[in-house]
């Protein structure tokens, strides 16, 4: 690389601190360039995959203190309810909370899985799969944000019951609790099998995903937690 003591004198602000600075000397020969370029890609690659995966985890740590409380508004409804109801009746409840953070742990574990895997078709297959069970997952945790105590209401007799909109929110939680479920198995029966249906065309280069960056999509949205509102990218 040459003495030191030229260094700030070629560059302006020293050498060897940046690689820029080694560019900048006109001392980077073409192959030190296209790696550095290379490792670069790789590191987005990483940090993007990376971001999800902490994002599903940090979201399990939400949903289970969620859990928690609808447990407790359970609770609350079946002692003030004068035994109109029973715990099997808010058992779909439970059922819904085990499974989003069954599916979002799985879902979590699978980025790590994608940023190792090749094969240009195998990765847009399975990018289409996850992104399906992370909008339909997205979906169903968004229904148990509200209240349930939302839909009660006191009778004349000082008990509580439960409004028609609760078993409307039943239906509709049940529905798209069906196309979590649907899109969980899918996707773990694939990688088990290493997705036997998906042939690859040697000539087509395996790189491109490296350029990905958090937030590509700019059709993806995002569900806030606190206030429920679906969010642009840039939000």
């Amino acid at each position: 690389m040459g003495d030191y003591k030229n260094h700030s004198k070629e560059t302006g602000r020293g050498l060897c601190n940046s690689f820029d600075d080694v560019k900048a000397a006109k001392r980077a020969h073409k192959g030190d360039i296209q790696d550095r370029l290379r490792v670069d890609r790789k590191m987005r690659k990483f940090a993007h995959y990376a971001t999800r995966y902490k994002e599903h985890l940090n979201a399990v740590k939400i949903d289970t203190r969620r859990g928690s409380q609808l447990q407790n508004q359970i609770e609350f409804i079946l002692s003030k309810c004068g035994n109109r109801y029973v715990w099997q009746d808010f058992a779909f409840i439970q059922d819904i909370v085990g499974l989003i953070l069954k599916a979002r742990r799985s879902l979590a574990n699978t980025y790590p899985i994608r940023f190792f895997m090749s094969g240009p078709a195998k990765k847009r297959f399975f990018d289409f799969m996850q992104g399906e069970l992370e909008i339909s997952l997205e979906r169903l945790s968004k229904m148990i944000v509200k209240d349930i105590t939302d839909h009660i209401e006191m009778g004349e007799d000082k008990t509580i019951f439960m409004r028609e909109s609760f078993s409307k929110f039943k239906h509709s939680a049940g529905e798209i609790k069906h196309t979590v479920e649907d899109h969980f198995k899918r996707i773990l029966a694939q990688i088990k099998a290493d997705f036997p249906d998906i042939s690859e065309d040697p000539s087509i280069d395996d790189s491109s995903d490296e350029e990905v960056k958090p937030g590509t999509n700019k059709n993806m949205t995002w569900s806030c937690y606190i206030c429920t509102n679906t969010n642009n990218p840039e939000d």
